[in-house]
């Protein structure tokens, strides 16, 4: 405030001049956050020009301008190199930042390089949250505060008006779907809805249309005096394309007059609807957050198995077999006794008479027996929602792991023997 109370007479001085670009019925010359200058000009004898004014005012009130880190950057068709001379020897780029947001020559690959820039950052982000993680005493929600508080924040920098493609957003998505299937400790293979439904990890639509919407309510309330209004004004009421307009026409079609929580919370359990094989057990999006977590989510081994069983995906059948066993879409005990059932979680905990001897002993037909009126779908999931319990839900977990292990351990002796 006070260095802006010093500079305020200069940049009123020099945005009089009228030599700078035209928007709509705006000449813009200079926008400044305190020492942070932008000179905008059509012509390089005008930019001499509003450089040595700019320099010369700011002598009387003791400041320099330091030329050694100032650029140039012409944005347009390029001219003759000796009409691009500046008296004050000014470095030219291609590639310039202004508070933080990158200026580039190339406008036809702007918003192309600024979407691989989110993705970048959204990579680094994801690997260095996970390895950080991994160290504290609370991993699961080190990992996700350190996603939606600080990631999120730095990944979107600049969203708010600049577009980034589809093709990048849908990339980005499953960055975020990888910290929560960390957090879950589940396999890469699982759905990505299966992070938003337990995780408290969103899909990157939600929080990039968040940013730019939040950002467009605040240009609306903005008195129409302010530059910011106009600006958003002209682009919006423009006959010309551009980026941002199109950014608010695409998000305004996709929501379908639906408000942005709406609209989020039905396309999540939409998702969940049509990955019905790993999420029909999981409890429907009720809003965006951690609204939904499972009884046990400690990130401990227990939790890890519980997990993969209420996922459906716990290493059998076709949905992300175990490292070092074979992959069977059908059960090779039954098979044995030429008998075709399709090989899954509810079949080796319920269904398979080869291992009844196994369930008895770990407690799984005798659940079964007491609920025998309910179909083996039903069963399965009543056996691991119907307690809150949580010493009574380890033990089922602890059950389920033993009838798991000792299946599996059957099956390499069945191999070793072939």
């Amino acid at each position: 405030m006070l260095f802006n109370l010093f500079l305020v007479d200069v940049i009123k001085e020099i945005d009089s001049t009228k030599m700078g670009i035209t928007l709509g019925n705006k000449v813009i010359t200079i926008i400044s956050y305190a020492d942070d200058i932008i000179l905008f000009t059509k012509h390089i004898e005008h930019m001499n020009y509003i450089v040595r004014q700019l320099e010369e005012k700011c002598r009387k009130i003791n400041m320099t301008v330091n030329c050694k880190k100032s650029k140039v950057i012409r944005i347009g068709k390029t001219i003759n190199p000796i009409e691009e001379h500046n008296s004050f020897n000014l470095d030219q780029v291609l590639v310039c930042k202004y508070l933080g947001v990158v200026v580039e020559k190339k406008t036809s690959v702007y918003f192309t390089d600024f979407s691989q820039n989110c993705l970048k950052k959204c990579k680094m982000y994801r690997g260095s949250i996970i390895t950080k993680s991994k160290d504290s005493y609370d991993p699961p929600m080190v990992a996700r505060e350190l996603w939606n508080k600080v990631a999120l924040a730095s990944i979107l920098y600049g969203a708010e008006v600049i577009p980034i493609r589809p093709l990048e957003i849908k990339k980005m998505t499953s960055e975020a779907a990888k910290i929560g299937k960390y957090i879950l400790q589940l396999p890469q293979s699982t759905s990505n809805v299966t992070v938003s439904l337990l995780a408290g990890i969103e899909q990157i639509e939600y929080t990039y249309y968040k940013k730019v919407l939040t950002y467009q309510n605040r240009l609306i309330d903005m008195d129409n005096e302010e530059l910011t209004k106009q600006i958003y004004n002209y682009v919006m009421n423009s006959d010309e394309n551009f980026g941002y307009k199109r950014l608010i026409t695409s998000i305004q079609k996709t929501l379908n007059q639906d408000d942005l929580t709406t609209w989020y919370v039905n396309r999540i359990n939409h998702q969940k609807q049509i990955n019905h094989k790993s999420c029909w057990m999981l409890p429907e999006k009720q809003h965006p957050g951690l609204d939904n977590q499972l009884l046990i989510s400690d990130h401990s081994e227990l939790s890890k198995i519980y997990t993969e069983f209420m996922t459906v995906n716990a290493g059998l059948g076709n949905r992300a077999p175990i490292t070092g066993y074979r992959q069977h879409k059908d059960c090779q005990l039954c098979i044995k006794r030429s008998i075709k059932k399709k090989l899954n979680e509810i079949h080796i905990l319920f269904e398979c008479h080869q291992l009844i001897n196994v369930q008895r002993n770990y407690k799984t037909y005798d659940f079964k027996q007491k609920h025998n009126h309910l179909s083996s779908e039903e069963i399965y999931k009543k056996y691991w929602t119907d307690t809150q319990d949580t010493e009574e839900l380890k033990q089922r977990i602890e059950n389920a792991q033993s009838i798991r292990t000792i299946y599996l351990q059957v099956l390499k002796r069945i191999h070793n023997r072939s």
